[in-house]
């Protein structure tokens, strides 16, 4: 069984830390406003951080939902939504009419993968 996932309690769930923190607690490259990437959560704000299985999971439940917006084509909205695809080692979106490809995937999908199966399906379709 998968360890429950909580909250990282270095960077409360940010997926950052303010500048000051020990160099072992951060990874390299400064954030906005002096803030850097945290290393105990490898910058999710989840601990342990999501698998791309489980990214790749929350994206379809994201995408397929009905009740949020879904993720679309940086280039053209009409194109179908995105997809999440491994690409290098990590996940990411990409558009399966263009080259689009979107790096960044938002931290209320994120999140997703912090809950059970039913607790998605309840949040993402029974719109609690």
């Amino acid at each position: 069984m998968t360890e429950r996932k909580r909250r990282c309690s270095h960077c409360k769930g940010e997926g950052y830390v303010h500048a000051g923190h020990e160099v072992s607690d951060v990874l390299c490259g400064s954030l906005p406003d002096g803030k850097q990437s945290c290393n105990s959560c490898s910058g999710w704000g989840w601990y342990p951080p999501p698998a791309n299985e489980e990214l790749l999971e929350a994206i379809a439940a994201w995408q397929e939902s009905g009740i949020v917006h879904p993720l679309t084509c940086g280039k053209d909205s009409g194109h179908p939504n995105l997809l999440g695809a491994e690409r290098g080692g990590s996940v990411v979106l990409v558009c399966a009419r263009c080259d689009y490809v979107q790096l960044f995937i938002p931290d209320a999908v994120v999140a997703l993968t912090a809950m059970s199966a039913r607790e998605r399906k309840i949040r993402l379709h029974d719109g609690s």
